[in-house]
């Protein structure tokens, strides 16, 4: 398949109204370093020029225009091993190259529990997404990527939408995503689909060499606590200021009682006092992480926590460590207090059908 970066090529193959399109697109940029410089009106006897509203109105119509032939050789599909390339030859320069897709493409192509799917125009894919069905009965949309060049034509909202169908398909009726605090143009695009925010969420973390130690009066919680334990989760602050979710490796899901049970039995849920943890080990191509998914707890208790199941051994040093606190938790003071710092924040995005 022609890659995206044989541009020359690319146009060369096309048909001519695909080619039209893109070289529309040049054009239209070199407008938008300054838009109007092309549709001004001379005004006064100075003969300087000024903008109107119809003028506005005259460039938001071209790029529709320009978008409406673009789009008509554009479609959303499953995903396919040969998209590879194509994909990747944007995708791996993302983040500084730190971009986890690449590790997961043939993974995720294999998996029983989530598709991929991928926009193409005239043929060459340019954009991808994936839907995961998670235990909840959820489904969790991530993953969306789309080439810098095709970037604002409505190609992430066409693939949002198709998987919704094919969630609804599966009998989902809850869709989740999300997405970075400050990524307020994927937000608009999220609002398109009909997501609404739900909550904030704030990820913090040990300094790189700091080293914990496992702490005494700290338990893992058994079949015989669970009672206790789906009492104290669903009754907590970070419960409702989390949109009564858990995170592991940046999804989430709903702590109803039958997951708070499977998280008991995978003894994933410690307790101290009447402070209460889930902690995973996980991670996302390959790498290892340690994540406390859901902390709540008075004092010092959900410190002490973190440093239990941070300060445990493993048999592979984690890459990340991190835990996951809802904004607004008066947790985040005390983890800032033990010398933890914030490394993101998140917004998690709902959609029901």
């Amino acid at each position: 398949m022609v890659g995206i970066a044989k541009s020359s090529a690319t146009i060369a193959s096309t048909p001519a109204v695909v080619t039209v399109a893109i070289l529309f697109m040049f054009i239209f940029r070199l407008l938008c370093k300054n838009p109007f410089v092309y549709l001004l009106k001379r005004e006064g006897a100075s003969g300087r020029r000024v903008h109107t509203k119809d003028d506005t109105f005259q460039l938001e119509r071209l790029l529709q225009w320009y978008k409406g032939i673009l789009m008509m050789n554009t479609r959303v599909r499953p995903a396919r091993p040969s998209d590879k390339d194509s994909l990747m030859s944007f995708i791996k320069s993302n983040w500084g190259g730190h971009d986890y897709i690449p590790r997961v493409w043939d993974e995720w192509l294999e998996s029983k529990i989530g598709r991929v799917f991928v926009a193409e125009v005239d043929g060459i894919p340019v954009g991808m997404s994936r839907i995961k069905f998670l235990d909840d009965g959820s489904a969790w949309l991530e993953a969306a990527r789309i080439h810098p060049d095709f970037r604002g034509l409505g190609l992430a909202t066409m693939l949002g939408e198709r998987l919704v169908r094919v969630g609804r398909d599966r009998g989902a009726k809850v869709f989740r995503l999300t997405s970075r605090t400050r990524n307020r143009s994927a937000h608009r695009n999220i609002a398109r689909m009909n997501f609404k925010e739900k909550s904030r969420f704030s990820i913090y973390e040990p300094k790189e060499r700091a080293r914990f130690s496992v702490q005494e009066g700290v338990k893992r919680m058994g079949v015989r606590d669970l009672a206790d334990a789906i009492k104290l989760i669903m009754k907590s602050r970070e419960f409702k200021l989390g949109s009564g979710v858990y995170w592991d490796a940046y999804e989430a899901t709903s702590l109803t009682p039958s997951i708070v049970e499977k998280l008991v039995r995978m003894g994933a849920v410690w307790t101290t006092g009447t402070s209460v943890a889930i902690a995973i080990n996980g991670g996302i191509g390959g790498e290892t992480w340690k994540q406390v998914c859901f902390l709540t707890g008075k004092g010092d208790e959900p410190v002490k926590l973190v440093k239990h199941f941070l300060g445990s051994k493993e048999r592979k040093r984690a890459s990340i460590r991190m835990v996951w606190v809802p904004q607004g938790s008066k947790v985040i003071g005390s983890l800032r207090d033990a010398g933890f710092n914030r490394r993101t924040s998140q917004v998690l995005f709902e959609r029901t059908s």
